[in-house]
């Protein structure tokens, strides 16, 4: 008979004899080596410690369930840690996202934006062998689900809240104010912070000595300010040499901002972009009521992007305060303003009588404190309407100049022809980014370049309906580049 033989080797944890002192011992043992790693592990998150919470391989607060009401989703890993795999979020992103590389430690730069190209799922360039990037203009990105190896720089993506340029959808109107009000202070460009603040300071040592002032408001990310917007620049320092121009945003003024415009800088023109100080600029005025409504959800803000609205009401603001010249970032100067003085444009006028009917707001030209400004901003507050597009804009200033029109011109202003600023109207703006094609079309351009040049102060070029066109060599719009550039390097044109 064979008689069973005790094991005894196998180690503390090994062989067959299992006794309850020793799985205590294993048990404390692995517990002791957990305790370890996870101290490693923290030690080493300890040192990127991110401003806010949150994390994009779902775990943290605000991700994955409450990411959409919560707090930003934010991932970070530092440079020596070498490689990560599995960033396997599969949340929904739908908001803008800010690019922040970390190098050591996370880099906090208070709300500046990245340019770059590729997605935190692996396509596109820089990833997965260089940084992980999220484009902010992917605004709704399902499953992050990048399973590759990360090395060198990782990029830290933050989802920035809830999204002026995209309010909810499909939702009743009360929804909407309640979602508008609980949100309001999250929203960067309606917040008085440290950046704000400086609006007032900065502005007055800026228009020192200017002898003209140009506003433009930019309220999209640094980004987006492309050919479009920089020929835009180009032409108001082409005419206005000694100009200031005063680009009030948040988004632009920051680092990202500074390099873009460093070009004109350096060449010894005068253009900054400012943070708006809301209360400062609205104070005094009925906007200042308007927007103490919106805050506090006695008025629906619309289906409209807030920011089309925050555009037309900040324009006014800052003419009533500052007095000078507003334009869009899509018009182009054509020659000096020298001898506009309180002027606005007419869009289309009657074929039969040649009387205006449709004024627009993308060039204005107003003294400080004017009196037809202040009616165009208590029009604004009291008929605000966010659901119908161009009722706070364009038809808010011809419905004021129509009264003010029928009763009488005690406000000194005057009426532009279409010529002035809007010489093509957007539906045949197409023409004027084409080459001819044959003899009658080359001697149609001709005659339009004549009538611009003799009768055009500026062409607005109506950035929804072109912005996709291509610039064709020998087109209008080509010429007009050309002619109104300073800088003239045609990576800054379209084509």
């Amino acid at each position: 008979m064979l008689k069973a033989h005790r094991q005894t080797g196998g180690g503390v944890c090994g062989g067959t004899e299992w006794k309850p002192t020793l799985a205590i011992s294993c048990l404390l043992l692995i517990l002791i080596c957990v305790c370890i790693l996870h101290s490693f592990v923290i030690f080493h998150l300890e040192l990127v410690r991110l401003p806010s919470p949150g994390s994009i391989n779902g775990t943290g607060q605000g991700s994955p369930r409450v990411v959409l009401n919560r707090g930003p989703i934010l991932y970070a890993l530092r440079e020596e840690q070498g490689s990560h795999k599995g960033l396997d979020f599969k949340g929904e992103v739908t908001e803008p996202v800010r690019l922040v590389e970390a190098r050591g430690r996370a880099i906090n730069v208070a709300g500046e934006e990245r340019t770059a190209s590729g997605s935190i799922n692996g396509k596109g360039h820089g990833s997965p062998g260089g940084p992980i990037l999220y484009r902010e203009e992917q605004w709704r990105h399902k499953g992050l689900d990048f399973k590759g190896e990360v090395r060198g720089p990782v990029l830290m993506a933050e989802a920035s809240g809830p999204s002026l340029d995209k309010p909810p959808v499909n939702v009743t109107e009360e929804e909407r104010i309640r979602w508008f009000r609980d949100n309001f202070r999250r929203f960067k460009v309606l917040r008085s912070d440290s950046l704000s603040a400086r609006f007032p300071a900065k502005t007055k040592a800026f228009f020192q000595g200017c002898k003209r002032r140009f506003f433009m408001t930019w309220i999209s990310r640094a980004g987006a300010f492309g050919p479009r917007e920089l020929a835009s620049v180009e032409s108001v320092f082409r005419w206005h040499p000694d100009a200031c121009l005063l680009v009030i945003s948040r988004t632009l003024d920051s680092v990202e901002g500074s390099q873009i415009f460093r070009p004109f800088a350096d060449r010894g023109f005068r253009v900054m972009a400012a943070a708006p100080d809301l209360g400062f600029l609205f104070k005094g005025t009925p906007a200042e009521a308007w927007l103490r409504s919106v805050a506090e959800g006695a008025t629906d803000p619309g289906e409209i992007p807030f920011p089309q609205n925050l555009s037309n009401i900040l324009r006014l603001a800052a003419l009533y305060k500052y007095g000078g010249i507003y334009i869009d970032s899509d018009v182009i100067l054509l020659r000096r303003f020298a001898r506009l003085r309180n002027a606005i444009g007419a869009q289309n006028t009657d074929p039969e009588t040649g009387a205006w009917n449709r004024l627009n707001n993308a060039v204005l030209v107003f003294d400080k404190r004017h009196p037809l400004v202040f009616k165009f901003i208590q029009e604004f507050a009291l008929t605000f309407n966010g659901n119908k597009w161009g009722h706070n804009g364009p038809y808010l200033v011809t419905r004021v100049v129509s009264r003010i029109a029928k009763q009488s011109n005690d406000f000194e202003f005057v009426v532009m022809p279409p010529l002035a600023f809007y010489p093509v109207d957007w539906t045949r703006i197409h023409r004027f980014f084409k080459r001819p094609s044959d003899s009658a079309g080359v001697k149609w351009r001709g005659a339009k370049l004549s009538q611009l040049e003799n009768e055009t102060f500026a062409i607005h070029l109506w950035n929804k309906q072109s912005r996709e066109f291509p610039v064709e060599d020998g087109s209008i719009i080509h010429h007009i580049f050309n002619k109104s550039c300073i800088i003239c390097h045609h990576k800054h044109f379209p084509s």
